[in-house]
């Protein structure tokens, strides 16, 4: 999340994609999940990803499914900001509580109704990616890490039959990525490059795809020819 300026820099310098979640469209909730920091603004964000189309950036964003306290409602108004915003990428994830931070640790002790709030489960996570690629049929959706890490590589599959189109390894070296303790159990962290490589193959051999070939930006039906062929 940075300014303006840096942004407008970076995209001189060469930059072309640009992810930046804005975590849910709820205000409210939002500013829950944020109480205390006033460098988090749900609007802010907003306004960067439309300056960031203006600057010619791929736009990436995305919520995160089964917050503590985010409601059916609130994922349905998600969906149609998806929508509003155009996206490149949408990225759909469940919530992953960490226990040794404030809101896992919150999570831990709360009971929640799920008539009512949103679960972070696997299931409730494939149901809002099907939904986005309804309404969002040229977005690139990822079957995203935090996904495998609570539903295991099944689940991945199923994301990819399911409206997900894209796999995003992590190619961070080894030694640096297990630092990164975002949750606990993510998915790949002892795992070699090559040997995340060669997974990802076979997964999308077992459910009957080939891997993609280029850059990966998002095919616009516009620019398609009759034949599917970019113009």
């Amino acid at each position: 999340e940075k300014n303006k300026e840096t942004l407008k820099l970076w995209r001189q310098a060469g930059a072309d994609r640009y992810l930046l979640k804005f975590e849910t469209s709820d205000h409210n909730l939002f500013k829950c999940l944020h109480k205390g920091d006033d460098r988090k603004d749900l609007q802010r964000r907003i306004e960067l990803l439309i300056y960031m189309r203006e600057l010619g950036y791929e736009i990436g964003s995305g919520i995160i499914v089964g917050l503590p306290g985010q409601t059916y409602e609130s994922v349905a108004k998600d969906i149609l900001k998806f929508k509003e915003l155009d996206l490149d990428m949408v990225g759909i994830g469940p919530y992953v509580p960490h226990p040794y931070t404030p809101l896992g640790k919150k999570f831990s002790k709360s009971v929640f109704d799920e008539k009512v709030y949103v679960p972070n489960t696997p299931e409730m996570t494939l149901k809002v990616i099907a939904l986005t690629r309804i309404v969002c049929p040229e977005s690139n959706i990822p079957a995203t890490t935090a996904l495998a890490t609570v539903g295991g590589v099944e689940a991945r599959k199923l994301a990819l039959t399911r409206g997900a189109n894209v796999i995003m390894p992590n190619i961070t070296p080894q030694k640096y990525k297990v630092c990164y303790d975002i949750y606990p159990g993510k998915s790949g962290v002892r795992e070699s490059i090559e040997e995340i490589h060669s997974k990802i193959l076979k997964l999308i051999a077992d459910i009957g795809r080939v891997p993609g070939i280029g850059k990966g930006n998002r095919i616009r039906r516009d620019k398609l020819s009759p034949v599917g062929h970019i113009r």
